[in-house]
Order: C-alpha cells, then sequence, then structure tokens
C-alpha cells in the first residue's frame, strides 16, 4: 500500500514532469513557428550543387527568357554538345528567378522538370525582362563565388557559337591583361562591346569584382559594362578586340550565311540565330569539319574613344538612365524583350 504521504509526493512531481514536458514542447513549437523563414534560395531549388571548380579556361553564361525553352534546347542538341565534352569549360543557360510582379519562377512545374532533365539552368534572384545589365553584374558574383576561370563568356540565346573554335584560340589569348572582346558598336560617344557576345578576361574580371559594390547598373548590359570601362580607363589601359568573325545580324534570315561552306572557318558566333537554323549551322559545321582555323590578332579597327559614354545618346527602348546596382533595380516590367525573330509567339 502506498502511504497517503507518498501518493502526494508522486503527484507532484507527476505534475513537474508533465509541466516540463509542455513547457519543452513550448520552446520547441516557438522555434518551429516563431522563427524568421529564411529566404527561399532559388539556386538551392533549380541548380545543381556547385562547389570551387579546378581552374576553368572558360565559363560561358547563355543568357535566356524563361519562355524560350525552344532556343535551349536547340543549343543543348548542337554546340552545347561540344561545351559538355571539354574538361576545362563549363556552360550554364541563365534565366531570373522572378518575374516583373516579383513572383517568384521556381513554383512552375515546368521550369523545375527543364532543370531537373538537363542540369544546366542557373537561377538568378533577378527580374525578367529589360533588365540585363543588374543581370550580368549578379551572374559576375555567382561565378566569382564558384569558380577560377581564364575568360568570362556573356552570350545570347540566339547565337551559334562555333564553339571548337574558340576554345581552339583561348590559349592564344593573355587572360593576364585586361580585355573585353566581341561585336563593337562603333559610333562616337557610344563605343561598345555588343552583349550579345562578350568575352573579359580574368583580369578584367578581376577588376570588375574589385569594384563591385560601386558599379552603376543600366537596364542594358553594354551601355552598363561601357560605363564601367570608362571608370576602368582612368587608371588602366583595356584592350578592345573588334572581332568581325561574330556575325551581328539575323543569321537564320541570311541567304550568304546559309550558303556559306566550312561555316566556323570564316565565323566565331552567328547573332539572330532561331531553334531551326541553329541545328541547321552544326549540321553544316559537322558536315564541313576541317580545324584550320587561323588565330586572328587582336584588332580594334574602330579610331573612337572608349573612355567616354554618353547613355544619353540613345532613344526608344535603348534609353535608361543608370542606378546603383546594389540597390537592386528594376526598370520596367516589360514581359521579354523581343528579338528579331520573326513571327515569334511568346507566352508569358
Amino acid at each position: 500500500m502506498i502511504s497517503a504521504e507518498n501518493k502526494k509526493i508522486i503527484i507532484v512531481m507527476t505534475v513537474i514532469i508533465i509541466y516540463s514536458c509542455v513547457f519543452c514542447l513550448q520552446i520547441n513549437f516557438d522555434e518551429i513557428f516563431n522563427k524568421p523563414i529564411k529566404s527561399l534560395d532559388v539556386n538551392d531549388t533549380l541548380q545543381t550543387n556547385e562547389t570551387k571548380s579546378d581552374k576553368l579556361m572558360l565559363f560561358t553564361a547563355i543568357f535566356s527568357a524563361l519562355t524560350y525553352e525552344n532556343r535551349r534546347n536547340a543549343i543543348r542538341t548542337t554546340w552545347l554538345k561540344d561545351c559538355k565534352k571539354h574538361p576545362k569549360a563549363v556552360c550554364k543557360f541563365i534565366i531570373d528567378a522572378l518575374d516583373v510582379e516579383g513572383q517568384n519562377i521556381t513554383k512552375r512545374t515546368k521550369i523545375t522538370k527543364e532543370s531537373n532533365l538537363n542540369k544546366d539552368l542557373i537561377v538568378l534572384e533577378t527580374y525578367a525582362g529589360v533588365n540585363f545589365g543588374y543581370r550580368f553584374y549578379k551572374l559576375m558574383k555567382w561565378v566569382y563565388e564558384r569558380y577560377d576561370l581564364d575568360f568570362l563568356l556573356r552570350i545570347d540565346d540566339d547565337q551559334y557559337l562555333c564553339f571548337d573554335r574558340l576554345v581552339y584560340e583561348l590559349p592564344h589569348r593573355k587572360k593576364e591583361i585586361p580585355i573585353v572582346w566581341g561585336f563593337m558598336h562603333c559610333v562616337k560617344s557610344a563605343v561598345r562591346i555588343d552583349e550579345g557576345f562578350m568575352i573579359i578576361s580574368r583580369s578584367l574580371f578581376d577588376i570588375f569584382m574589385e569594384k563591385y559594390d560601386t558599379l552603376v547598373c543600366h537596364k542594358l548590359g553594354d551601355q552598363a559594362i561601357a560605363l564601367w570601362l570608362v571608370e576602368i580607363q582612368k587608371s588602366t589601359n583595356v584592350t578592345f578586340f573588334q572581332d568581325s568573325r561574330i556575325y551581328h545580324e539575323e543569321a537564320s534570315y541570311s541567304d550568304e550565311i546559309k550558303n556559306t561552306t566550312n561555316i566556323c572557318n570564316k565565323y566565331l558566333s552567328l547573332h539572330g540565330t532561331y531553334h531551326k537554323e541553329m541545328k541547321m549551322f552544326h549540321e553544316k559545321f559537322e558536315e564541313d569539319y576541317n580545324k584550320s582555323y587561323v588565330i586572328t590578332p587582336i584588332t580594334k579597327k574602330c579610331t573612337l574613344s572608349t573612355k567616354t559614354f554618353n547613355f544619353s545618346y540613345f532613344k526608344g527602348r535603348w534609353f535608361g538612365t543608370t542606378k546603383p546596382c546594389r540597390d537592386k533595380p528594376l526598370w520596367n516590367k516589360d514581359k521579354v524583350f523581343l528579338s528579331r525573330e520573326r513571327n515569334q509567339s511568346v507566352v508569358v
């Protein structure tokens, strides 16, 4: 028999134990429900785990709008295959995490499936639409934190890239000097390398990152980078490589390009190449393959100054004001920057 006194002790101990358990549970509930929620890292959601790699010769960032899956697939079946085979090169598609209203696209099943299937998407926390300067700014930080590279190529998803020729040529270029390389617009007070195909050397990349927190952005990437280069040239010599092998018109609608043999012996990249012609040009490249590439010397035929840049020269959709990149600027809510592709149907 348990004495009355012992019963009281047992009851008191039981109450203490129960109270203690409830208190413990309450702490756990507080941690679960009252702790601030960590913001979603979209790269954790849609990107394979990336770590600081061995030294790369080339990182290629293919800028692509969410809706242009047909272009991405065309690239995947053509020159991206050559990139994947190269031991010192990485090629990724760059798309935005947010639409122009700030809604997270990672909730869309379609893009998640595409990422899981191909493992080649980088989703930046940037707005869709005409916000290219900030997109490149964010890309630089993403790449800088993960890769040790010699050259960074920013390219549009409507470019047929002669990847085989590019990687053959890169070892002959000096990553130790600041180089910006691409198709050059030679316009007084607005000289710039077009953002559709733009390579920067490691040296120039490092300078951009040293000045990262002070850079100004423009809605268009080539204008933003032109402004960065004006500041850099106050203290550093920058080499501008004006490459005539980058075809800047609409290759998909050019009979001259379509009839060219040994296409990659004459050109390095073909702008305005859409999904059907992307496959056609690659078939021509494979049929005519002749690796007798000539290393083109670095040239700059444009004699106009690159040390000034007046963005007010531009009109219409090409005009935009500058804003500090660190402020995460948004210029407009255009859902997509329409390219020169004819009869295109864009659904957002």
